[in-house]
């Protein structure tokens, strides 16, 4: 089964304003919610305990919405030639070519 694009793009907006609401408890600049925002390398705004907590979060409401399992920090995402958590138009690519 594949998944939807448009849903999922909005479960990782959703994931992300969840992160966002944390952040701003901390004072911390919020995430962006566009497909181009960067989520890992040099000019991502987030750290090692956001892209967790996002990552967490975001497989639950996959696993909620579709009921699929999904681990989006396995082998194959990790062995890519091209980091699928680059943006979240990549995330949201990388997620729909999966076969769950």
């Amino acid at each position: 089964m594949h998944l939807a694009q448009d849903k999922v793009t909005q479960l990782i907006y959703a994931s992300i304003s969840v992160l966002n609401l944390d952040r701003l408890q901390r004072k911390t600049a919020p995430i962006e919610l566009s497909e181009g925002t960067i989520l890992l390398g040099r000019q991502s705004k987030l750290d090692s305990l956001d892209l967790v907590t996002f990552f967490v979060d975001l497989e639950q409401r996959i696993k909620s919405e579709f009921n699929a399992t999904i681990s989006l920090t396995d082998e194959k995402a990790m062995f890519q030639k091209e980091s699928p958590f680059e943006t979240i138009r990549s995330l949201t690519a990388y997620i729909c070519d999966r076969e769950v």
